[in-house]
């Protein structure tokens, strides 16, 4: 973590200790995979206690309109993320009350809105599986939705029928290594770095149903002092979401549809071209009291619709199957005490389009069909 990073922190924490209204809390989260058929989160065939969180979150309220929040994150996610320390975000907030509701202003890392669940995808409380929809929230590309260090907009307004809320940020990605190792496969060459990161989000809810919309555009540039080898990759995406609740049932999916434009240069070899990509899930989940609740989903995902077979991936002698994916995943989340949380789930997956490292894909460590058992065990930690 960076110096800055450290001394902002110690900053928030300083003002916590003086102030009449604040908050503090966490969570401590231990996780046991297992992979048969793919490297992906485990060296082969193996299975991994590497899938560690916890999070220490702090807000301050010194004004009625003034909030000061912050949340210092471990993350440790099999070969996906390296084991450490980061701040999740930080910022300054101006609330400004409205007759209907309320606007304000968050300058700082701030989290990103993309779809239901990326700003809270790290919260074991608050996510629905242990494993997202890879189709929508690709851990692979964490670095490229997560957060951002610049400003956010946001509202919510009480219609009628329900609650509209928005949200419009901008700024740069806040970008690990984790992100250049996703995508290439190693840090030999270089790494990525954010140029720009936009989005708009809007969210409707009311008793039964709740619908989103997201438009975010983002550029990364890769970064190397080997000659002929720079080179960006530049994401349109939107997503579209729905849930809709019914007695202990709960239905919900999201869509998302994105152009992805890789420059043509020595590194990326012929991606030049803008790749049409696709992604979508449908998870129905019941709900047996408060404590207790079992899910099913389906998440397909296409890596390029012009080629949505991987029918041209046999020209640069990789197998069709990673041009796709296709997860049907069964699991169970067990609230057996007011902090406790356990969460199982096992997923049956043909294809590997989001299946690291990205544009060095390597068939010798990756089977066609394949499959993921998950464990966890999540603390959390209020006062």
């Amino acid at each position: 973590m960076k110096v800055t990073d450290c001394l902002l922190l110690s900053l928030l924490y300083s003002g916590v200790t003086y102030a009449d209204e604040w908050q503090f809390n966490g969570y401590l989260s231990q996780g046991l995979v297992g992979v048969n058929g793919s490297d992906f989160l485990t060296d082969g065939d193996d299975v991994s206690v590497a899938l560690s969180e916890a999070s220490l979150m702090s807000s301050w309220r010194p004004t009625e309109n003034i909030r000061l929040a912050g949340a210092l994150v471990y993350r440790q996610r099999g070969n996906l993320s390296d084991e450490y320390f980061h701040l999740d975000y930080l910022f300054a907030e101006y609330l400004s009350p409205l007759d209907n509701g309320f606007a304000g202003i968050r300058v700082g890392r701030v989290k990103n809105e993309i779809g239901f669940y990326s700003s809270t995808r790290d919260v074991p409380f608050t996510r629905p599986a242990i494993f997202l929809p890879q189709s929508i929230y690709a851990d692979y590309y964490r670095d490229a939705q997560s957060h951002i260090d610049g400003v956010g907009l946001f509202g919510s307004h009480r219609l009628s029928s329900g609650t509209l809320e928005w949200n419009v940020s901008g700024g740069v990605l806040h970008v690990t290594d984790d992100l250049s190792r996703n995508i290439l496969g190693t840090l030999d060459y270089g790494e990525f770095e954010s140029e720009y990161f936009y989005s708009l989000d809007l969210d409707y809810s009311n008793d039964s149903w709740r619908l989103g919309a997201n438009l975010y555009q983002t550029r990364l540039n890769f970064e190397t002092e080997l000659s002929n080898m720079n080179g960006d990759i530049k994401l349109l995406n939107y997503v579209l979401s729905a849930q809709y609740r019914w007695a202990q049932w709960e239905f919900t999916t999201e869509y998302s549809r994105g152009w992805r434009t890789l420059s043509d240069n020595m590194l990326l070899g012929e991606w030049g071209a803008e790749q049409p990509y696709r992604g979508y899930y449908l998870d129905v989940r019941y709900l047996l009291g408060e404590r207790l609740e079992w899910f099913v989903r389906y998440d397909h995902s296409v890596e390029n619709l012009d080629d949505p077979d991987g029918k041209r991936l046999a020209l640069q002698g990789l197998p069709e199957y990673f041009g796709y994916s296709k997860d049907w995943s069964l699991g169970l989340k067990w609230r057996f005490a007011d902090s406790w949380l356990l969460g199982v789930e096992y997923h049956w997956v043909e294809g590997a389009s989001w299946v690291p490292p990205i544009l060095n894909k390597n068939p010798a460590t990756q089977d066609e069909d394949w499959s993921i058992f998950a464990l966890q065990l999540s603390y959390r930690l209020q006062w």
